[in-house]
């Protein structure tokens, strides 16, 4: 592996058959490090060579910037246990489930997918009849919101399935606090009792059940109109689709996205794992889906082109010479599911009004909306 730029499919080959490290030159590992750095990736690739009993025969180099990487890892698991008692403790006076969701729900689950999973914030769900009260308790004790405008504030309160981030005082931990899985305003938020469904207890939270923590992640990927971490994101889906590998969990997937109206984010999260990581796919939903699919051929040819593209490596090494294309249109994409072209025109033209002025007249000219 000595090409002077790689190919998406030899790191994808790396992150399911480690063997293949290997094979690397001092020039491979310093290109492999650099772009699995920037995706989220290098501490899960350390923690699959460690399993494999592979890190010990690396060259000095790459291990040790790998073992680094698995340092980084380890504090901030200690720091989501750590984080998520804190939280535990601030709520216990409310009799209320919280659900922790993504990342962190990854970590206190102990599942394949969070050996290594680097991510930035904690991911709350609570109903939205008490959304508000938890709020407002999480704020007593140091979780605080930055000032917004008062649109950005409306936003959140009106149109979004979150309130505005929280970022703790002393800490920097920062809390996503949700009362839906997707935004109301798309028209497109699911019945939320069916993801909430045997969820089961661990540490004082609420984790979801494997085909609803599979789904919402698909949604997260295949809807979000930040694709930085795409790639990582889709190597979660793989690892997540490869651990839970079960007639009984295809079944209760396809049902759950049937039933919330997300199956065509399915069968296209079910495609670009295969496509990227070679994800094998239980039979009897890859069935379920030659029946369901009415897409065109070359309709799909278009997504899949803009899709790989975009959930493709960021780095320089590997990024495609349409990839800032592709961004684009699908960031597009997903405004245009996320709200009503109405809504979206308005919330597009506020937004560019907002930059302009600020860009010519600066910041300050909107601070009267905070006073």
């Amino acid at each position: 592996m000595t090409n002077k730029q790689f190919s998406v499919k030899q790191l994808s080959t790396l992150l399911t058959d480690v063997e293949q490290a290997q094979l690397l030159s001092l020039e491979d590992w310093a290109k492999v490090i650099r772009v699995f750095r920037q995706e989220g990736l290098l501490a899960r690739f350390a923690f699959q060579l460690d399993d494999a009993g592979k890190l010990e025969e690396l060259p000095d180099y790459a291990k040790k910037h790998l073992m680094n990487a698995l340092k980084v890892a380890d504090r901030q698991t200690s720091s989501v246990h750590f984080e998520t008692k804190e939280i535990a403790a601030s709520l216990s006076g409310k009799d209320t489930k919280l659900y922790i969701l993504k990342g962190a729900a990854y970590c206190l689950a102990n599942t394949s997918v969070a050996k290594g999973r680097i991510f930035s914030d904690i991911d709350l769900l609570v109903s939205k009849n008490e959304i508000q009260e938890i709020e407002s308790i999480l704020k007593l004790h140091g979780w605080l919101s930055e000032a917004l405008s008062k649109y950005d504030e409306a936003y959140f309160r009106e149109w979004a399935h979150e309130v505005p981030p929280m970022k703790h005082a002393g800490r920097g931990t920062v809390i996503d606090l949700h009362h839906n899985l997707y935004l109301p305003i798309s028209g497109r938020a699911p019945e939320i009792e069916l993801f909430l469904r045997d969820a089961y207890e661990l540490n004082g939270f609420y984790i979801l059940r494997p085909a609803a923590m599979t789904l919402h992640s698909i949604i997260h990927l295949m809807l979000n109109d930040d694709l930085s971490h795409g790639y990582r994101d889709l190597n979660d889906l793989h690892l997540m689709f490869t651990e839970f590998n079960h007639p009984d969990y295809w079944q209760d997937l396809f049902e759950l996205a049937k039933n919330s109206g997300f199956v065509d984010e399915l069968y296209l999260a079910f495609r670009y794992s295969r496509h990227f990581f070679d994800t094998k796919i239980g039979t009897s939903i890859r069935v379920q889906f030659d029946v369901l699919q009415a897409r065109g051929r070359i309709s799909q040819s278009i997504l899949d082109r803009l899709f790989i593209s975009a959930f493709s490596p960021k780095h320089i090494l590997v990024k495609g010479k349409l990839a800032v294309l592709a961004e684009l249109l699908v960031i597009t994409r997903a405004h245009f599911k996320k709200m009503p072209l109405r809504v979206l025109s308005y919330h597009t033209a506020h937004k560019l009004y907002r930059y302009a002025m600020e860009t010519l007249l600066g910041k300050a000219f909107f601070e009267k909306e905070h006073r």
